[in-house]
């Protein structure tokens, strides 16, 4: 379900880009914000949200946004050309992803994680079943390390928490499979 690829994050770099981009754009308290678009112009907001209410096919948004180019975050999402419709997901303290699936018939969702800043409360969670009044289920929960990359199977129940005191960002792109 969770898989780490091999991987030389340059974290700090990674971390000081990331922190002079939300910085500069004042995302800080963004939830989520577009890495990639369908032009490339700078469009922060193009997919965010749920993939179902997007106006185009994920795969569309796959054009780094111009501001990024020549970043070290360029350098990663073109690392994985795979993957597209990159984002930073951002949880903050005390919050959570509700329960959901990304799954399509015939084809499984795959996640490319690369955590940014965490902290070791932050999870990425399975869930066997759906919560409902009543319904016991096992929960499976994730810690998703800096400085590593993790491919994740988003077409079973899942959601992320963050139980700690620090935000919790990671950048994340998609990709399928049949």
């Amino acid at each position: 379900m969770i898989e780490v690829l091999p991987s030389n994050i340059r974290l700090d770099q990674l971390e000081k880009e990331l922190s002079e981009f939300l910085g500069k754009h004042n995302f800080w308290d963004e939830r989520q914000v577009s890495l990639t678009s369908v032009t490339g112009e700078n469009d922060w907001f193009c997919s965010i949200g749920s993939m179902l209410d997007l106006p185009m096919p994920e795969k569309a948004y796959s054009v780094i946004n111009k501001d990024l180019q020549g970043t070290y975050i360029a350098e990663l999402i073109q690392e994985y050309k795979k993957f597209y419709r990159w984002r930073i997901l951002n949880i903050p303290p005390g919050q959570f992803y509700s329960v959901h699936t990304d799954a399509f018939p015939e084809k499984i969702n795959k996640r490319i994680h690369i955590p940014v800043l965490s902290n070791d409360k932050a999870f990425f969670c399975y869930y066997e079943d759906k919560p409902a009044d009543g319904v016991e289920t096992k929960v499976q929960f994730h810690y998703l390390q800096p400085g590593k990359v993790y491919e994740v199977n988003t077409s079973r129940l899942h959601s992320a928490i963050n139980y700690g005191v620090e935000p919790r960002y990671h950048l994340v792109g998609v990709r399928y499979e049949k």
